[in-house]
């Protein structure tokens, strides 16, 4: 089982940056949202006024010119191009609010990309720092068991060399 030492203060800088980061863009997608919510509502009520107003005149136009085929028929054209003009002031605030959707997904998307770019860098980082100290670790310990290698077997030298004189001391008083 392998050990690894990491800088736990670097890993948890690199963890706060990316927290710090995505807030940031979530918040800007939802005021994105709120703004397409607002323009929906105000083209809405621009279409309602329009019409209430065109609508009333039209009555107004009606009630004065009650006889006449002609102002009835010029009213009822009045109307429909009314009706025809809301209709195409909601159709605008519809494809508004289509569009302003699409950024609000699009900057979202985005958000969540580079959040994922970020986090994935923040863990090669961690995983090449940890890599680098078990490296390190790893060559410092294979240099101090070497030089220790080096020191027994000196040592060993000279135990073998006090045997071997011991040895020969023996044989020439015997």
């Amino acid at each position: 089982m392998g050990k690894a030492l990491v800088n736990t203060d670097h890993l948890t800088g690199l963890v706060s940056q990316l927290r710090t980061a995505i807030p940031k863009d979530i918040e800007e997608a939802q005021e994105i949202l709120q703004q397409r919510e607002g323009l929906i509502n105000q083209a809405l009520i621009e279409a309602s006024r329009i019409r209430t107003q065109t609508e009333s005149e039209m009555q107004a136009r009606i009630e004065g010119v009650a006889a006449s085929k002609e102002a009835r028929s010029h009213a009822e054209k009045v109307i429909r191009e009314a009706r025809d003009q809301s209709e195409k002031t909601i159709k605008e605030a519809e494809e508004l609010a289509g569009q302003t959707i699409a950024r609000a997904e699009q900057l979202a998307q985005q958000s969540i990309t580079e959040a994922e770019r970020q986090s994935k860098r923040t863990r090669d980082d961690a995983e090449n720092f940890a890599q680098d100290r078990t490296t390190g670790a790893d060559q410092y310990a294979r240099d101090v068991l070497l030089l220790l290698e080096e020191e027994v077997s000196r040592l060993l030298g000279s135990v073998r060399k006090g045997i071997d004189t011991l040895s020969q001391e023996r044989e020439v008083t015997a």
